[in-house]
């Protein structure tokens, strides 16, 4: 199978990589297309996989073909916001502007799917697949070889899309990913590296926020896994051997275990209850205000309001997810 994933293993602790075939973004070989998982009626046929992390991605070309032929603007980016997941990137369009396809492909998927609207879905050979919704037309069929800035439809507003733009994911085996980690939409048309790498840290959403560009570098080498040391260990010192002569009776004082306590620094929520660091967010309570919030975290509501685009401070609800530690 020549565009078939293998899974190896890449280094002595057992992490799993994923080769990809590089094939050329311009060859229109039926070989290099001839995908084993095939599925064309369902947009997400992977929800059943287990994608091992990290997952290597490999690229052909240095360049991609910039979806619309006009300047890029990002109106939203991959992770939070308004409290839910955002799962693609944004770039404004004017509805019946030409739709190019990033790299080449198989195109996968044509169909209206909720939410997403008027869709295009095309798998490319390192594994990737390519997700082009909101469109007002969709100018390709299931199984065409399409060519890196093929013509694949029209912009629009169809499915749950507030005024015209292109709502743009980038998927592996189901699993979003962060867009912007392949390709630099604001500056130019280049493909940030040839070989990528992707950590189940960077395929989170919740780790990203819509307003802002990420922070996390772009992984070009194997990352090295993290050793977790023990919250807490036990310091025992070996019982003294007696000198010669010594006298038997005279125990020597018993060691006390000295605990060595986690370093982890603490917050106080709203509440008054002590809670660590949040990896995850908080959700709004009855009776929470963001200047309550501000307080409790040490931040200011304008700050909450930005990291997790809120429009207006004052429309919050109960169970709104939002990031206070950052």
């Amino acid at each position: 199978m020549a565009a078939s994933l293998s899974l190896g293993s890449a280094l002595d602790f057992g992490a799993n990589y994923l080769m990809a075939p590089l094939a050329d973004s311009t060859s229109s070989a039926s070989a290099i297309w001839d995908f084993a998982d095939w599925e064309t009626r369902r947009f997400n046929p992977y929800k059943a996989e287990d994608v091992k992390f990290p997952i290597q991605i490999d690229f052909a070309d240095s360049t991609f073909a910039l979806p619309m032929a006009r300047k890029m603007v990002v109106t939203s980016r991959y992770g939070w916001r308004n409290g839910e997941l955002h799962r693609g990137i944004d770039l404004d369009l004017i509805t019946g502007d030409d739709v190019y396809a990033l790299l080449g492909g198989k195109v996968r998927y044509v169909k209206y799917h909720t939410g997403h609207g008027k869709t295009v879905v095309i798998r490319h050979a390192n594994g990737l697949e390519t997700v082009y919704a909101h469109l007002s037309k969709q100018l390709v069929k299931v199984n065409d070889i399409v060519k890196k800035g093929h013509l694949i439809g029209k912009g629009g507003t169809s499915g749950n899309a507030r005024g015209s733009h292109l709502h743009l994911e980038v998927r592996f085996q189901g699993r979003t990913l962060n867009p912007e980690s392949f390709f630099d939409f604001t500056k130019s048309d280049h493909i940030r590296a040839k070989r990528l790498w992707v950590t189940k840290a960077y395929a989170n959403p919740r780790n990203y926020s819509s307003v802002r560009p990420s922070r996390l570098p772009v992984l070009t080498n194997y990352p090295t896994p993290k050793i977790e040391k023990p919250k807490s260990e036990v310091a025992v010192k070996e019982k003294p051997i007696p000198r010669e002569g010594a006298d038997q009776s005279i125990q020597p004082k018993k060691e006390i275990p000295i605990e060595v306590a986690s370093q982890e620094p603490k917050r106080l929520s709203i509440n008054g209850n002590v809670k660590y660091n949040q990896k995850n967010p908080y959700v709004i309570k009855y009776g929470d205000t963001l200047y309550s919030l501000a307080r409790a975290h040490h931040t200011t509501v304008d700050g909450i309001c930005k990291e997790n685009g809120i429009p207006d401070a004052f429309k919050i609800k109960v169970g709104q997810k939002v990031i206070l530690d950052f």
